[in-house]
């Protein structure tokens, strides 16, 4: 499980298994109600406002930093520190009480497919059972290794969502292939219109896109590819007047869709496992899904969230 813990020495407030707990009553206790709060949390939808807003905000004492796995550190990097803010990550050999009988009893007690071994035994945030593309070390590389292929083509993938209420982004994702076979994602930039006063319209994203495009262009090549999310009729033809208007070399047209999600998901599986699917270690966002993106149980489809890098990257290959 996962603890965290903020003080100031003085009256003290225990919360446990606040991920579950209502977030109202939660922000209430952060008003100045009291001067030390721990609170303990199985892992769980790493989207969950008690995440974004409390938890990736902690940081490990440097004592048990290396207790912390990658994949949460890599959740916990997402947010800005906040002093004081303290973050554990326990396993069942931090029980004092938990035998080794006992321990191998609930190791063997969950199938590895389900959700509950996904977060209890392996403690990996998520909503969902297995990961969908899940990548290793291997496909990551570094920019400086990338521009050492030699490119013969580009094309630009654009997923996108104005949902004030969602933490869903509008990512923009600029992808390279090579001359001997390898697709490599080089450059993403990622937007969400959540808690803003005044959210993004598609005549402001258009803007955006206009300068991502053409600033990948000039630093990795030029190509005229540019595929929108085909459901968003709006913010294509937004793009489109945009280039009409300022002279533009590209062409915005929807996302071509024909190809079922699993065909999809099976083409990247089969690229990351040949490492024909490679990443520029700044696309942290799609890094990122690629290690979230899980198995819904109940439909046993793609989670429909944490993918919208994964979606934009599928609409430029």
């Amino acid at each position: 499980f996962e603890y965290f813990e903020m003080s100031n020495n003085g009256e003290a407030v225990a919360v446990d298994e606040i991920n579950i707990a209502n977030m109202d009553f939660i922000r209430e206790l952060f008003l100045p109600r009291f001067e030390y709060l721990v609170a303990t949390l199985n892992p769980d939808d790493p989207e969950k406002d008690i995440y974004m807003q409390i938890i990736n905000r902690c940081r490990p004492i440097d004592k048990y930093k290396d207790q912390v796995p990658e994949h949460i550190w890599n959740e916990l990097k997402r947010c800005e520190p906040k002093e004081g803010w303290h973050y554990w990550f326990c396993t069942f050999d931090d029980n004092p009480s938990m035998t080794e009988e006992r321990k191998n009893e609930l190791l063997t007690s969950l199938l590895p497919e389900t959700r509950e071994y996904q977060t209890k035994i392996l403690g990996i945030r998520t909503v969902g059972t297995g990961l969908v593309c899940p990548i290793t070390k291997d496909n990551i590389i570094t920019e400086e290794e990338a521009k050492k292929y030699q490119f013969q083509s580009f094309s630009c993938g654009i997923d996108t969502s104005y949902s004030s209420e969602s933490p869903d982004t509008f990512s923009m994702i600029f992808t390279g292939f090579t001359k001997c076979g390898k697709i490599i994602v080089v450059e993403e930039e990622d937007y969400n219109n959540k808690d803003k006063s005044v959210p993004s319209s598609p005549s402001d994203m258009a803007i955006k896109i206009d300068e991502f495009f053409n600033r990948c262009c000039r630093k990795w090549g030029i190509t005229k590819s540019m595929f929108i999310d085909n459901a968003d009729s709006g913010t294509i033809s937004e793009v489109q007047k945009y280039a009409r208007e300022h002279a533009r070399s590209y062409y915005p047209v929807g996302s071509w869709k024909k190809l079922e999600i699993i065909d999809r998901v099976n083409l990247t599986n089969g690229w990351i496992k040949n490492k024909n699917y490679l990443i520029v270690d700044t696309c942290k966002g799609l890094i990122r899904e690629h290690n979230v993106w899980v198995w819904d149980s109940k439909t046993n489809k793609p989670q429909d969230g944490n993918d919208h890098d994964m979606n934009a990257c599928q609409y430029a290959w």
